[in-house]
C-alpha cells in the first residue's frame, strides 16, 4: 500500500509506516546529459558533471580498486579535485606514513600477510571519514574479511 497525499510517499508493509528512502536521498541532481538547462549546444555540458557526482553521492565515499599500476592514485586524485567537495586519499601513502617503511620493505620484512593485516586496520580507519575518494591496495579485494 502507498499514500503520496503530501509531497513524501508514505510506505505501509508489515504493520509498520515509513517514508520511501528514495525520495529522502534524492538532492534533485539528475543525470546532466539529459538536463536541458545545463546543456550548450556547441560546447556539450554548461557544468563538470564531476561536480554533480558528490551530491549524488550524499558524502559517500568513493573507492578505487585495481591491480598494482593501473592509475588508482593518478585518477582518484583528479576525480576529487573535479568533484570539488571530496578529498583523495591513497591507503599505501598513509600505511608508508605510519610505518615509516615503503610498501616493498613492508613485504620483504613482515610478507604479503603482514602488509595486509597493516591495509585492513588502516582502511578500517579511513572508512570512517566521509566526502573521500580513496584509492586502495591492488590485493585487498582478496582477503576474505
Amino acid at each position: 500500500l502507498t499514500r503520496s497525499s503530501s509531497p513524501k510517499t508514505i510506505q505501509y508493509a508489515g504493520g509498520f509506516e515509513w517514508e520511501d528512502p528514495i525520495e529522502s536521498f534524492d538532492q534533485g541532481v539528475e543525470n546532466p546529459f539529459k538536463n536541458p538547462e545545463l546543456m550548450n549546444s556547441e560546447e556539450g555540458l554548461k557544468i563538470d558533471p564531476a561536480r554533480l557526482l558528490g551530491p549524488r553521492l550524499n558524502g559517500a565515499n568513493l573507492y578505487l580498486i585495481g591491480m598494482m599500476g593501473t592509475g588508482k592514485s593518478s585518477v582518484g586524485d583528479k576525480v576529487a579535485r573535479r568533484m570539488g567537495t571530496y578529498n583523495f586519499l591513497d591507503t599505501d601513502d598513509i600505511i608508508e606514513k605510519a610505518t615509516g617503511m615503503t610498501i616493498p620493505e613492508i613485504f620483504e620484512s613482515e610478507g604479503e600477510d603482514g602488509f595486509r593485516k597493516v591495509e585492513s586496520q588502516v582502511l578500517d580507519s579511513v572508512h570512517s571519514y566521509v566526502r573521500c575518494v580513496i584509492s586502495t591496495g591492488g590485493g585487498l579485494v582478496c582477503k576474505m574479511e
